[in-house]
């Protein structure tokens, strides 16, 4: 990269910082927020957004061209993300827009009328959808409640038909049964609010989620992108639930250490020195500059073995005295192992950099790189065994033909024998006739029934009876279990889980009466 682009990118560098800084001024600036400054929040919010967005192109950029610009990331980020959960308290705490009659009529009149607005800027937003995962509900809530919820210019019946569409999947089943009405919005956002506004859970669900962060066994940037990405965010959600995060350094770091690779997790042990405890930012700082490392798409041959492992023989890293300023690209260049990939050309002269340490006799030639510094030539001290392998292999087009024919052949003539008993085909059958997929995308299969069995159901409906009416003894000594057990069944029916039979009178079809009891667990969550 040359001169003159690098302080174009510092230039855009500091003019998207200056953008945030702005931001960050006017809501420090901000004491009780009014519908206006809340307005105002929502754009500055969306400008925030996408200066993130453009910083991380140019920081990403700037770090390829020097390790040392890695540092700026973490401070960045601690920034935008505390403004960020900042505009999101004010936001949720603001009053609602129905106006406590202190606005003239004048004013109002200036401004525009409440209705005009909410006509024009609602279909310019897109609400986010909620799912029912815990993780994504305060997020949701805060949008919704000061979009939708707060707006004095939507009746209820319209807020319940904005909140319908946005909620999917698990979070939908809750409030799909109800019909659109005024009166029924109250209670569709009461249901989701009683459901999911547990800080408890979703403190949880962000603990766990860093505790399920993926493991790497082999160094890999995207992975390891996932890890420093994924850590930062359930953190960042954590100290906007206002937990002492500050206080977590030892324990986040033997976690997040622990899903590092081998050679990552080395490198981290070897930067520590004396026996002062490392902080969380030295680690995210360590972490950031191996993501930030060269990345390039190539196209690629998959074979067994590349070459015969390298060095030849392994030797002590003693007998070389390197420079103690240098980051090696391999750490473990000492150590006869196996070559991963061997690069063409075509990249080789893109990963080379400014910098050169000519050989002597205490190292052989050293020469920087965009992974680090590779070390080249012949060096005295290391010798190699007395003798050389040499592998050659060669498969032409007929042959490979020839293979990818039998192939074929074999998986016909399985095809062509394989036998099902005439039960397995009565399955097979049944399930191509009456599989099917719903909205949600998921697979409905009706079950098979044999008929031949049917009248040997016998008569299950005393017994049924029986259980209900021991259930009903157990009501009248417990009104509070009774209440639980009524409105349990009520949101089944709701959900659409159960539906009410009626059955006529007389012989009729077989029949089977399933007792049903409740079961109670004190020491569970629902």
């Amino acid at each position: 990269m040359s001169i003159q682009d690098l302080a174009m990118l510092k230039k855009q560098h500091g003019l998207i910082k200056a953008s945030c800084t702005r931001v960050k001024t006017y809501v420090d600036s901000i004491g009780q927020p009014s519908a206006l400054v809340i307005a105002q929040l929502e754009e500055r919010k969306s400008k925030l957004e996408n200066s993130w967005i453009e910083y991380n192109t140019v920081q990403t950029r700037l770090e390829l061209a020097d390790d040392a610009e890695a540092s700026d990331r973490i401070a960045f980020e601690e920034a935008f993300y505390s403004l960020a959960a900042r505009i999101r308290e004010l936001t949720a705490s603001a009053p609602p827009a129905r106006g406590s009659g202190a606005v003239s009529s004048s004013t109002a009149d200036s401004r525009g009328a409440p209705e005009s607005v909410s006509h024009v800027r609602l279909p310019k937003l897109s609400l986010p959808s909620f799912s029912g995962k815990y993780d994504e509900w305060f997020p949701f809530r805060d949008m919704f409640n000061s979009v939708i919820h707060l707006n004095s210019a939507l009746s209820n019946a319209q807020k319940l038909q904005y909140l319908k569409s946005s909620v999917i999947g698990e979070a939908s089943n809750i409030i799909c049964s109800l019909e659109l009405s005024d009166a029924n919005y109250e209670v569709a956002w009461s249901r989701l609010r009683e459901r999911y506004d547990n800080q408890r859970v979703v403190m949880q669900n962000h603990i766990r989620a860093i505790m399920e962060l993926p493991s790497l066994a082999k160094e890999n940037y995207i992975e390891l992108r996932q890890i420093a990405d994924g850590a930062a965010k359930h953190l960042h959600a954590l100290q906007a639930l206002k937990r002492p995060c500050d206080k977590w350094d030892d324990i986040l770091i033997v976690i997040l250490t622990s899903k590092l690779d081998s050679r990552t997790a080395r490198e981290w042990q070897s930067s520590l020195t004396g026996a002062e405890l490392p902080t969380l930012k030295q680690f995210k700082i360590r972490l950031q500059s191996r993501v930030s490392a060269y990345t390039a798409i190539t196209e690629c041959i998959v074979s067994e073995r590349v070459t015969e492992n390298l060095p030849v023989a392994s030797f002590k890293r003693k007998a070389m005295k390197l420079p103690r300023n240098i980051s090696l690209a391999d750490p473990n260049f000492n150590v006869s192992s196996e070559i991963d990939i061997l690069i063409g050309a075509e990249l080789f002269w893109e990963l080379l950099c400014v910098g050169q340490i000519g050989g002597s006799t205490d190292h052989p030639l050293l020469r920087k790189t965009r992974l680090g510094w590779v070390l080249a030539g012949r060096f005295g001290a290391v010798s190699s065994p007395p003798w050389v392998h040499s592998n050659h292999a060669i498969v032409t087009n007929r042959q490979l033909h020839d293979q990818v024919d039998r192939l074929w052949q074999l998986d016909e003539n399985f095809a062509a024998s394989s036998t099902y008993s005439p039960e397995e085909r009565f399955c097979e059958k049944h399930f191509v006739d009456n599989v099917s997929q719903n909205s949600q995308g998921r697979y409905i299969v009706k079950l098979p029934i044999k008929e031949h069995l049917l009248s040997k159901l016998g008569d299950s409906q005393e017994i049924a009876l029986k259980r209900l009416r021991s259930l009903e003894k157990r009501f009248s000594r417990n009104s509070s279990l009774k209440s639980q057990y009524n409105r349990f069944m009520e949101e089944y029916l709701a959900l659409g889980h159960m539906r009410r039979v009626t059955m006529p009178s007389g012989k009729g079809a077989p029949t089977f009466y399933l007792p049903h009891h409740c079961v109670v667990k004190p020491t569970g969550g629902s």
